[in-house]
């Protein structure tokens, strides 16, 4: 009798060990997805990007729809770059809407009326993503609040929520600077965030560092990210910009579109990510002189690989989205969707 106690108590003993391990695998499981941002004010993606959207298996877009910024002289919010198509978009792809807002926008508490202003975005977004006859997942402010726009940004986002409903969730930007001091900017009211991996050096100082992803920047910003209190999820970088420097000085930021025409003007020189003007030229309404520099800053697929490696021990959910920015940018164009199933391993 006493051995078929014994018998009893080990079986138990064994199965309660068996279920724990089963509900510990699983807490350790990841349930994560991948999507892109389309950024650009044309709709017009390429075979490439068409491509990569189908081979991924990609089933919703951050598609930013249009800016929002302060009107000069009347200083009310007014919308700047309001998307067009000019292609379908492509079956069985809903979106999330994402209106980038300008910070200056909420810094004067008194020039803007944010029930208007909340009301307005979303029928603006309807307006041009019922063209399409697009769907919905869920909308997205971005937005670089300060400590001195904060409280008026926030009141948006609590009326902007009310004005989507329940089955709309919001979601908004992060930067590293905001996850590492949230005592000191704040923790947004929204569904979730999106931490925006990337544009993490200055680029208005000349240096010979990646101001797009700098891992050693990035390490100083990520020992809070896992007691974020907003669920996250995470957007790294896929795309290239050129800075141009007079005299040392930044002079303009320049989109990945327009390096090809400072390549093929014949007025430059390049060594290594630096483009050399031998001579003065006007090009694309932007006037060059001799000795003027341009700058080219590029994520490729190994050191997007690299920002996965360094960001996936530190999540903070067991469900998130990996989101690559941009689908519409001319890197993109570098990458194969093998490249990317290899990114999201390191978050397996």
């Amino acid at each position: 009798m006493r051995n078929k106690k014994l018998k009893y108590i080990s079986f138990f003993t064994l199965l309660i060990a068996l279920i724990v391990a089963i509900f510990a695998i699983n807490q350790n499981q990841r349930d994560f997805s991948i999507s892109f941002y389309h950024w650009k004010s044309e709709f017009s993606p390429s075979n490439h990007d068409l491509k990569l959207l189908q081979e991924c298996q990609v089933n919703q877009l951050y598609l930013h729809v249009f800016d929002v910024d302060k009107a000069p002289g009347t200083q009310s919010p007014i919308p700047k770059a309001k998307l067009k198509f000019q292609s379908n978009f492509p079956p069985g792809i809903a979106v999330i809407p994402t209106v980038f807002i300008t910070q200056r926008t909420f810094e004067d508490a008194g020039s803007v009326n944010i029930s208007d202003l909340a009301k307005n975005i979303v029928q603006l977004s309807r307006q041009i993503t019922d063209a399409q006859k697009l769907v919905w997942k869920g909308f997205q402010i971005d937005c670089d609040w300060t400590g001195g726009s904060k409280l008026t940004y926030f009141s948006f986002l609590e009326v902007l929520k009310k004005e989507l409903g329940n089955e709309i969730p919001l979601s908004v930007t992060i930067r590293l600077h905001q996850i590492k001091y949230p005592e000191k900017t704040g923790v947004p009211p929204c569904d979730r965030g999106v931490l925006m991996f990337y544009n993490m050096g200055d680029f208005k100082k000349y240096s010979k560092s990646n101001s797009i992803f700098d891992a050693s920047v990035a390490n100083l910003y990520l020992d809070r990210l896992r007691e974020y209190p907003v669920k996250l999820d995470y957007a790294l970088p896929a795309f290239s910009w050129a800075i141009f420097y007079k005299y040392g000085k930044v002079e303009k930021l320049l989109s990945d579109q327009q390096i090809p025409g400072l390549l093929n003007s014949g007025s430059f020189i390049q060594k290594e990510d630096q483009l050399i003007c031998q001579n003065n030229l006007l090009l694309d309404g932007i006037y060059f002189q001799r000795g003027d520099i341009v700058k080219i800053e590029s994520v490729s697929p190994a050191l997007c690989k690299i920002a996965a490696d360094q960001i996936a021990p530190h999540v903070n959910s067991s469900d998130f989205q990996v989101i690559f920015y941009h689908i519409s940018s001319s890197e993109i164009q570098n990458y194969a969707p093998a490249d990317f199933k290899d990114i999201l391993h390191s978050f397996r």
